[in-house]
């Protein structure tokens, strides 16, 4: 922070707001910007660390990776780990001159990335490349990360943009010096590492935990996955007809998206060329390597939350999804290394050319809403990756339904008793036979709605109530898989019911 000689009734005016919490800018005549930095601001942590160190891969996004798909070279992820993580994140400290952290470029209602087609650094600059998304991280199969595949672990990428002359433009032992004689991160640094000494590993080591914890896996695509038992061309019961149309276009011959955007990650295995031009200035992965073959290459995001990460592509060329389903219909452009799935063969020239799919409105349009479906509130707005400076309580964390819905007739069930579902609500007896008897966490007689859908998502029983205990009478319900859902004004619980 630049120093000023200042008139002692403006320094003691100054120096009075910069004990808020919250940072503020002042303009003074003839002087330049003055930053108060949020160097006297809290986090507000849980009395209990909130639970990161689930390092388990949701069955879920497991699929279509392999059995047992766990990445290499990623780091152990503990609880104060990620709490001490999760602090260094939303902090400005670790910029040069307290004006970015990393969730600045990060933004959690942006599904972690940046609305603006090049993130603004430290000193105004701006970044050559748009801002990734963060949502499985951890789950990215090529184990790489930047755009251009650079970076080869999640700690070594924190690196980079600390000390990126745009980004942060932070010196790593001002750094350390800095977090060190902040006064709440030595007792963090204690929790997470066994000492309170802060060193430049072990701050990197720490948001590479808390982003490597970020799982998304609970969005209205999640769900209809389970409700369908896994089948994705069978129609899902919660799809509305144009997401089910768009569901059969992006997984379908010809256009078969999913080539691409693989498994229930929707993410590359490896950096590919997506035909944006014909010549690219920006070489990304070839820029790296110095190969031919790798020029023009560009990893490529998971498609989870890709209605809110907009701009697209590396460069943030495209504002909204319908360009790039235009791009991919109708726009690709050839070029030496473009990915084999965007290539057909034409008779004109007798050989393989750019593909074009032919898309009607109406087919684009249903694509877009099947992209939308991928969108997980409950990640967006999952207390654990929230910033603790700003809250203004501790908060209690969400019931995600994919965590306690049946898997069908693979077999594989979510974790149907987990500790956070059982304090609110709990079954007097599953199987059931002719009632099915819960109590609940309802202390305040809100309305309860409770529904009983079949395995195809049909609905086949409904009632409300306000009170802590309530009753279903499932006698006339043939045996078989039940899905129970309970929607409170605080919570939502969906579990598996067999009918004997």
């Amino acid at each position: 922070m630049k120093k000023h000689v200042l008139p002692l009734a403006v320094l003691v005016f100054v120096l009075t707001l910069a004990a808020f919490p919250s940072r503020s800018y002042f303009s003074f005549s003839g002087l330049e910007m003055i930053e108060i930095a949020s160097d006297s601001s809290r986090p507000l942590l849980p009395p209990v660390p909130y639970p990161y160190s689930d390092s388990t891969v949701p069955l879920i996004l497991n699929l279509g990776l392999g059995s047992g798909y766990e990445p290499t070279g990623t780091a152990t992820v503990t609880d104060e780990g990620g709490t001490l993580g999760r602090v260094l994140f939303y902090d400005t400290r670790l910029s040069d001159n307290h004006t970015i952290s990393c969730a600045s470029c990060h933004i959690p209602e942006f599904g972690f990335s940046d609305s603006a087609r090049f993130s603004k650094g430290f000193n105004h600059e701006v970044t050559h490349r748009n801002s990734m998304g963060l949502a499985n991280a951890r789950l990215q199969p090529s184990q790489r990360f930047f755009w251009d595949a650079s970076e080869d672990t999640m700690q070594v990428q924190v690196f980079a943009a600390l000390q990126s002359e745009i980004e942060m433009g932070m010196d790593l032992d001002t750094l350390v010096d800095r977090i060190q004689n902040t006064d709440f991160y030595p007792a963090l640094f204690q929790q997470a590492f066994g000492s309170p000494q802060v060193t430049a590993d072990r701050i990197a080591g720490a948001i590479a935990q808390f982003v490597l914890s970020m799982k998304s896996a609970n969005s209205k695509y999640d769900i209809g996955f389970i409700m369908a038992m896994g089948n994705t061309l069978d129609p899902f019961p919660n799809f509305s007809d144009a997401e089910n149309r768009g569901k059969e276009i992006f997984f379908s011959i010809p256009v078969a998206c999913s080539h691409c955007h693989v498994g229930n990650n929707f993410t590359m295995f490896s950096p590919a060329n997506n035909g944006l031009e014909m010549v690219y200035d920006d070489k990304g992965l070839g820029e790296v390597t110095g190969f031919a073959s790798d020029m023009a290459m560009f990893k490529a995001p998971s498609l989870r939350n890709i209605a809110l990460t907009a701009p697209y592509m590396h460069d943030g060329r495209f504002q909204t999804l319908e360009e790039v389903v235009e791009h991919y219909n109708s726009g690709v452009m050839d070029h030496p290394n473009l990915g084999d799935p965007l290539k057909e063969w034409n008779n004109n020239v007798g050989g393989l050319k750019p593909k074009r799919m032919n898309l009607t409105q109406q087919n684009k349009a249903d694509l877009v809403a099947f992209l939308e479906t991928l969108t997980d509130n409950y990640f967006l707005t999952d207390p654990r990756w929230q910033n603790p400076f700003t809250i203004s309580e501790v908060a209690d964390l969400p019931i995600h339904p994919t965590d306690t819905m049946p898997f069908g007739s693979i077999g594989f069930p979510f974790n149907l008793d987990s500790e956070a579902d059982a304090a609110h609500v709990r079954l007097m007896g599953n199987p059931v036979v002719e009632q099915l008897k819960m109590e609940l966490d309802n202390p305040k007689h809100l309305e309860v709605y409770i529904r009983l859908t079949n395995v195809e998502g049909k609905l086949v029983k409904e009632l409300t109530g306000r009170s802590e205990s309530l009753t279903v009478d499932v006698e006339d319900l043939s045996s078989g898989n039940y899905v129970l859902q309970v929607k409170h004004p605080d919570f939502v619980h969906t579990e598996q019911i067999v009918k004997q």
